[in-house]
């Protein structure tokens, strides 16, 4: 539990330094849809560390593979990290497309990890 908070304010620090950059040097330089993506990316960059500050202490120990932390730490990467490459790679002339499905699949595992959360939620109660 100790390595997911620590986790969590990381990657809320990070997301800071993200929405920082976006907000400074990338508006200059991206389009405004694709400024947009970013800040879609970092809102919930720093939504997710959030929730896995805010998560109950499970009972029992979860499984480590399915835990809702695991679930929300590996589709808020694969969200929010997609996002970024998406809008990022073209200014270096790299085609990120194939990346574009990673999107939708973080954001069903960050919604697994919520709905696991609150199953573990209801136990702790």
């Amino acid at each position: 539990m100790k390595q997911e908070k620590t986790f969590a304010f990381i990657w809320i620090a990070l997301g800071v330094i993200a929405g920082a950059l976006g907000a400074h040097a990338l508006k200059k330089v991206l389009l405004p849809e694709a400024l947009d993506s970013f800040k879609t990316g970092v809102l919930y960059q720093l939504f997710a560390g959030t929730w896995l500050l805010l998560l109950p202490k499970p009972k029992q120990s979860p499984s480590r593979l399915f835990s809702s932390s695991r679930l929300i730490t590996i589709g808020s990467l694969f969200f929010s990290l997609s996002i970024y490459a998406l809008v990022l790679f073209p200014l270096m002339g790299i085609s990120a497309k194939f990346l574009g499905p990673v999107t939708p699949i973080g954001g069903t595992f960050m919604i697994a990890g919520l709905i696991k959360a609150a199953i573990e939620q209801k136990q702790v109660d």
